[in-house]
């Protein structure tokens, strides 16, 4: 919901894995990763030491998007010569490796849901020859495009999903109840005004009024 609490929770799981030895992969908008860099820097000594030994691999989302789409949906075999060109090189570094990732953000905010989701079978496919710890990111705008079908698949390609911030911030059980209350009626009024919507459509004889 706001972008600064996705860049705070990137920084603090860099900063703890780079201070673990990890081995952090970072593709994220130009934007974000100045602001994770500046964070990260104010914790961590030595942060351009680490770029250069390849301990912290920062890439630039657009410019990495475009080494491996194709007529809009990624290529398998692109993306092995891209991402998983680069993830190999991590697994050959001591320690473990984590990777935060928000390509399929870019290409939701591009109204590309159905590339976003292949491109998560492309990483849960890489995960299964490279061991790594992958943090996906969607903010809720950038996907204002997709069908609750289309979400559903999002969550279920993911080990844990983590709600937005106006959920999480939330510490008593008793508040998240109650907010998952008042989003089950909204989300029961959004289905009952498109069944109005579906109806009007198959049926222009009828009145309307909103």
């Amino acid at each position: 919901e706001d972008e600064s609490h996705i860049v705070m929770a990137v920084a603090e799981s860099l900063i703890y894995g780079l201070k673990s030895g990890d081995t952090c992969i970072v593709a994220a908008t130009r934007n974000h990763l100045k602001q994770i860099d500046s964070i990260v820097r104010t914790f961590i000594d030595g942060l351009d030491a680490a770029t250069a030994d390849g301990q912290y691999v920062p890439l630039e989302a657009a410019e990495t998007l475009s080494t491996f789409m194709v007529d809009g949906m990624p290529d398998a075999a692109r993306f092995s010569s891209s991402i998983g060109a680069t993830v190999e090189r991590a697994a050959k570094r001591p320690g473990r490796i984590r990777i935060f990732g928000e390509l399929v953000c870019v290409l939701c905010s591009e109204g590309n849901v159905p590339a976003a989701l292949a491109l998560e079978d492309l990483w849960n496919g890489l995960q299964k020859k490279y061991p790594f710890s992958l943090f996906c990111a969607y903010s809720m705008s950038a996907m204002d495009s997709a069908v609750p079908s289309q979400m559903a698949s999002v969550c279920a390609g993911h080990t844990n999903v983590i709600p937005a911030e106006s959920y999480t911030l939330l510490r008593k059980s008793s508040e998240r109840l109650r907010k998952i209350a008042v989003l089950q009626q909204k989300s029961r009024q959004l289905e009952a005004e498109v069944a109005r919507l579906q109806q009007h459509i198959s049926d222009p004889t009828r009145s309307f009024a909103t």
